[in-house]
């Protein structure tokens, strides 16, 4: 078995222990998520507490179209990606968050 096929494996067994799912264009994705930090940022009227998510996915399941600056739902709130990091060689993609 190869390493990729074993990173597969792995994320098809966390996922269904713990299974969440990102929704992005209608499409329900699933992926691992990890909820980051609450940070205060400057918005109109004061500062707003803004949380962060970090999420693997299945290059396989993950939309071609998905660019930085899109938005994704998850656990019922708005998150706009602000990046996205694949390598050629591992079949996940990470993905940074920020609350919307």
């Amino acid at each position: 078995m190869s390493l990729a096929d074993e990173m597969i494996a792995d994320f098809a067994e966390i996922h269904a222990d713990l299974p969440s799912y990102v929704v992005i264009g209608g499409a329900h994705i699933p992926a691992l998520v990890s909820q980051g930090s609450t940070a205060e940022e400057l918005d109109l009227g004061g500062f707003a507490n803004q949380d962060s998510l970090t999420i693997k996915a299945r290059k396989a399941d993950w939309p071609a179209d998905v660019k930085v600056g899109d938005i994704l739902s998850y656990d019922r709130r708005n998150y706009r990606i602000n990046s996205i990091s694949i390598k050629t060689s591992i079949p996940l993609i990470e993905i940074q968050c920020l609350q919307r």
